[in-house]
């Protein structure tokens, strides 16, 4: 009796704590809208794209050069500069962003993270077969976390990679070769990459690695391309040097 008459009350619970999660996060992300040259990240991999698909890709890691270009692109950074450190492998990924108009690239980036993140959601609520209050204490307290918000709001890349990782994690055992080339995204962030394919090995899901291993050769010969040895070369002194260790903060 006593479960039942607290149904009620749980029930509301839930969906008011989805709803302030929701709105409060859609508050703070509409807000800095206004600011998107102060805070966005966006910037940065727009200029790297844009630079591959007009034929600068050597200078991507050339931090002066883009500089200039983001400045060239998106007006409102002001003297703001933003460091692209993203492996090259990671930058061919983020090149088709180049054709969209950078002036839509605010409302259209936060439209994609956000997207991102609710797919991710809806596929964790679907795999674990959570219940309608489950579910709303998910959405409520992952809006209302501080690194989900974060990332929104600054356009960071991390709503791609858990929607990658999500995805990952669901197909592993059913398709362990697109599971593979899903973890592939975390190219962008190696550092996350590599725990995972070694998780992966350790639990014997051996398909899975090998697919993703191969993928990334692919993409390392077509950044070997692309890139060239000037460009490659100029990636490893840029991250190698001591003096950007603060401009690379963001990255880790």
């Amino acid at each position: 009796m006593a479960d039942k008459s607290q149904a009620p009350i749980n029930s509301l619970a839930a969906y008011l704590i989805a709803l302030l999660g929701i709105g409060l996060a859609a508050f703070i992300v509409l807000g800095s809208l206004a600011n998107f040259g102060a805070v966005s990240d966006v910037p940065e991999f727009y200029a790297g794209g844009w630079m591959i698909a007009h034929g600068n890709a050597g200078q991507v890691y050339n931090l002066p050069v883009i500089f200039d270009v983001e400045k060239h692109l998106f007006p409102s950074l002001g003297a703001r500069g933003i460091g692209l450190f993203v492996p090259p492998p990671g930058v061919l990924l983020l090149t088709p962003l180049a054709l969209l108009p950078a002036g839509l690239m605010a409302a259209l980036w936060t439209f994609l993270l956000t997207a991102a993140l609710a797919v991710s959601l809806w596929l964790i609520i679907c795999h674990l077969a959570l219940s309608r209050h489950q579910s709303l204490w998910l959405i409520g307290i992952v809006f209302l976390s501080g690194p989900a918000v974060e990332a929104l709001r600054l356009g960071q890349l991390a709503p791609l990679m858990l929607l990658a990782v999500t995805g990952a994690m669901i197909v592993a055992d059913r398709r362990p070769y697109l599971a593979g080339v899903l973890l592939d995204i975390l190219i962008v962030k190696p550092q996350q990459l590599f725990p995972l394919l070694l998780f992966f090995l350790a639990s014997c899901r051996r398909q899975l690695v090998v697919a993703s291993i191969l993928v990334l050769v692919l993409l390392l010969a077509l950044a070997g391309l692309v890139f060239g040895k000037a460009g490659l070369t100029l990636y490893v002194v840029t991250v190698a040097d001591p003096q950007n260790l603060q401009l690379m903060q963001p990255e880790l």
